[in-house]
């Protein structure tokens, strides 16, 4: 039987005063660039008898459509008391994401298996981001096999088999990446950090989520996870910036339902490079997953939709695992609604970094 719920929406002030949200995803959503105040909404929540059941932040974000700059709500950590999940509200809250969007417009990445088949009931776009996935430590994988002594002598064994690839991996990707500085980028480095975004630009896929300066500033100093924010490299030829890649770590008590537990997964989640330079963005990638092992990963995720850069990572030995995703709505009175233009992914500027996924 349906239950009714009230759903109630909540500024940053509320979810401040009432403590819905931790202390690091407040500072993220006040430091947004594109939040105007506190009194703007922060989540949309169900509650029955004053007892909440369920919710979803929210926060701003803005696309590019074509020439045209859009500002979006962007859904995260989407939740529903088990009790209650045949209540409707699963339902309610995306559809009142759009609905509260000054825009008309609102999206979401990295929707869990629950979450993603409520969007395409919805009528949300659904984009599939094929999960490229190297393993650089084998025990969470062995421990969905085998435990104790047999365990850890198998997972000795595949380690050695992993760590030669690595080594002969790590000499190619060397050789291929030959004349090329790869640093790290800090947060206070406004000069560096407005040459990414100008590369950024260069992209002329007709849609894309605006990453521009301003939001790479933010996701190099907010998130909403411990583990930390996005950290950004850049590769110079001869002095002059080429690409940019963007990585971060986190760690999964349970990291999916194959079973894999207590697991650092790393994440290469967003990246530009010249068209020059496009031939050699297979070697790039490679380089940022070099870099996560040195940092201590079990396992590095690269989620794509460039087809010749899956080709190249399964021709390397690198395995496709389940799929990552992106989501938009653009509801009635949106500038996008019916644009048929807006539903095919080759119009679009794809990456893991979109939505909330930067910063969880």
């Amino acid at each position: 039987m349906k239950i009714k719920s009230d759903i109630i929406c909540l500024s940053l002030t509320d979810l401040s005063q009432k403590g819905n949200a931790s202390a690091q995803m407040l500072k993220a959503f006040r430091n947004n660039p594109w939040s105007a105040s506190d009194n703007i909404i922060g989540r949309i929540a169900g509650y029955i008898d004053g007892r909440e059941i369920g919710g979803e932040y929210v926060f701003p974000l803005r696309v590019r459509a074509r020439e045209t700059v859009i500002d979006v709500l962007a859904g995260s950590t989407l939740y529903v008391d088990e009790r209650y999940r045949r209540s409707g509200l699963g339902m309610d809250l995306p559809e009142l994401r759009w609905q509260h969007s000054p825009s008309r417009v609102a999206l979401g990445a990295a929707l869990s298996q629950m979450a993603l088949p409520v969007h395409r009931l919805l009528d949300y776009v659904i984009f599939l981001l094929p999960r490229n996935i190297m393993l650089w430590r084998s025990r969470s994988l062995v421990e969905t096999k085998l435990r104790g002594v047999q365990g850890r002598f198998a997972a000795c064994i595949l380690d050695c088999g992993i760590a030669l690839y690595s080594l002969v991996l790590r000499m190619v990707c060397t050789c291929k990446l030959s004349g090329l500085k790869v640093d790290e980028v800090s947060v206070d480095d406004d000069a560096t950090i407005e040459l990414v975004s100008s590369l950024i630009v260069q992209d002329n896929s007709i849609f894309s989520e605006v990453h521009d300066a301003q939001w790479l500033r933010w996701h190099m100093s907010e998130s909403f996870s411990k583990d930390g924010p996005l950290r950004m490299f850049v590769a110079r030829r001869n002095g002059t910036i080429i690409g940019f890649y963007m990585i971060k770590k986190r760690f999964y008590k349970q990291a999916s339902h194959r079973g894999f537990r207590n697991i650092w997964l790393g994440s290469v989640v967003e990246w530009q490079v010249e068209q020059s330079f496009k031939g050699k963005l297979g070697w790039f990638l490679v380089d940022a997953a070099i870099r996560l092992k040195k940092d201590g990963v079990d396992a590095v995720e690269i989620p794509t939709v460039d087809r010749p850069l899956n080709r190249f990572f399964r021709r390397i030995g690198w395995r496709q695992v389940g799929e990552s995703n992106f989501v938009i709505k653009a509801g009635e009175e949106s500038p996008l609604y019916g644009d048929v233009e807006m539903t095919k992914a080759e119009n679009w500027r794809l990456r893991p970094a979109m939505g909330d996924a930067g910063l969880s």
